[in-house]
């Protein structure tokens, strides 16, 4: 598990609600709390849609960090900070096939049930963190690696400042 303290606050916000830095990501829960407390469950409600879009949808349990980002950003932003939010974002099957492909581990696309990104935000301190659910137990830990490398290449490659 990959765990950072994010310096610069405000570049990684806007890299994540104005940029598209996390755009390949897909959102499986936001939890906000302002005034009143929001939650966001990221999976679709499938009888919202007709036959055909169920048939696409079910390829992909969660929605679109790009579809939710604007309304979890109209949310967030304004005059006084939010006291805490958590953003948990997933990899897509499509970057979990390519992100298994890179880096050679043993295990099979139907062993791994999710690579996360958790984004939490309190008492001004804005942290990352990494996690991975397996349907098995496993000491290999490359893929964990290979996708904590690639988070720290994608939050260095926008220029994000920050320790762990």
């Amino acid at each position: 598990m990959l765990a950072l303290t994010i310096d610069d606050k405000k570049l990684f916000t806007k890299s994540l609600f104005v940029d598209n830095l996390f755009d390949h990501f897909l959102c499986c829960k936001v939890s906000i709390n302002k005034d009143v407390s929001y939650t966001i469950d990221g999976h679709y409600n499938m009888q919202f849609f007709d036959t055909d879009e169920q048939e696409y949808k079910k390829q992909q349990t969660y929605a679109a960090w790009t579809s939710l980002k604007p309304i979890v950003f109209q949310m967030i932003k304004g005059e006084r900070l939010p006291l805490s939010f958590q953003i948990v974002l997933c990899v897509s099957k499509q970057s979990l096939v390519h992100i298994l492909k890179s880096c050679e581990s043993p295990l099979t696309i139907d062993q791994i049930e999710g690579l996360y990104v958790n984004i939490n935000y309190k008492d001004d301190v804005l942290t990352l963190t990494t996690g991975s659910a397996l349907t098995i137990f496993t000491p290999d830990r490359s893929l964990e690696m290979s996708f904590e490398d690639s988070v720290i290449k994608l939050i260095r490659k926008a220029g994000i400042l920050f320790t762990n």
